[in-house]
Parts: C-alpha cells; sequence; structure tokens
C-alpha cells in the first residue's frame, strides 16, 4: 500500500494536531487554512489531505474505542473479584460463627471432628481467596520501559512512522 505524503512530509504534526482538536469543522477549511499558511510549499493536493483525515480520524476512533473497551473489561473484572471477595468474606463470618457457638470437648472424638470440619471449611474459603488473589493488582507492576514496549508491540501493524511518532512523543512528554 502507498504511503500517505503527510504522514512522512513536515506539515504531519501540525496537520495530526489541528485534526486531533478539531479546530477546523470541514477538511476544506483545514486544507485552505495550510495553504495560505505556507502558501506554495504547501505542495499537498486536497485529496491527500482527505485521505490523510480520513485515515488519522479512523485511528482516534480505533484507539477510543479500544480505551472503552479496556475500560469495561476492566470494571467488569473488578466488579467480579468485589463479589468473590464479599462471597469470601461472608462464609469466613459463617464459619467464625460456627467454630464460636460450638460447644467443643477436644476429647470427645466427635467434637474433634467438628473443629477439623469447620477448620477444612475455613481452610478451603481461604484457598478460595487465595486462587483469586493473584488477578487483583493493586499497582502497576510495569516500568515506564516494559509498557512503552507493550505499547509498541501493540502498534506493530501501525506504519512505521507512527510507531516512531509515537516513540518521540513519549520521550517528550517523559522529559516534561
Amino acid at each position: 500500500m502507498k504511503q500517505c505524503r503527510i504522514c512522512v512530509s513536515p506539515w504531519l504534526d501540525e496537520i495530526d494536531e489541528y485534526v486531533t482538536a478539531n479546530k477546523f469543522k470541514t477538511i476544506q477549511a483545514l486544507y485552505d487554512f495550510m495553504c495560505r499558511k505556507y502558501g506554495p510549499k504547501f505542495d499537498i493536493s486536497y485529496h491527500t489531505m482527505r485521505r490523510h483525515v480520513n485515515h488519522t480520524k479512523k485511528e482516534l476512533q480505533w484507539g477510543v474505542e479500544a480505551s472503552r473497551f479496556r475500560e469495561q473489561a476492566i470494571k467488569d473484572q473488578i466488579y467480579k473479584d468485589i463479589e468473590t471477595v464479599k462471597i469470601t468474606r461472608n462464609n469466613l463470618g459463617i464459619l467464625n460463627k460456627q467454630l464460636s457457638e460450638a460447644e467443643v470437648d477436644l476429647s470427645d472424638p466427635i467434637d474433634r471432628k467438628e473443629v477439623r470440619d469447620i477448620i477444612r471449611m475455613i481452610n478451603d474459603t481461604v484457598g478460595l481467596l487465595l486462587k483469586y488473589s493473584d488477578k487483583i493488582q493493586h499497582k502497576s507492576e510495569f516500568s515506564e520501559e516494559d509498557l512503552v514496549q507493550k505499547m509498541i508491540t501493540c502498534m506493530k501493524e501501525f506504519p512505521m512512522d507512527l510507531q516512531m511518532k509515537f516513540i518521540t512523543k513519549w520521550k517528550e512528554l517523559k522529559n516534561e
């Protein structure tokens, strides 16, 4: 596929900034503005501008949709984790009550069995909680470099110039 002329032009950052910020109501208005600003140096056709704006908007829309999907998946997982913790806490409360209500004579084999059964249920409940504890993350375990590498991996199907633009922008923001 032929590479977009604007994506390799010196005006890429400026045009993308205008597109992202929706500073112009139409592509024609953006094109006219760039022609007035740069005159004959702006050797990009209106059709090239339109193709670039359309593919840039699609990429932005894809990013927004992916972000929404990711946020919903996180919310769903947090809800499941909270429900699991609520159930586990409730079960531990019931077992604690059973243990405190048990009139136990540890010399009696039946009482010892009852205490062992309650302890086994507590152990099973704690085991269930531990089984899911690794799925609940309290903070990010990623370093900045790991995060950048994961983002680049996600962007591997993007054109190389967009990947390089991301890395450059990331470094700029990091240095602010």
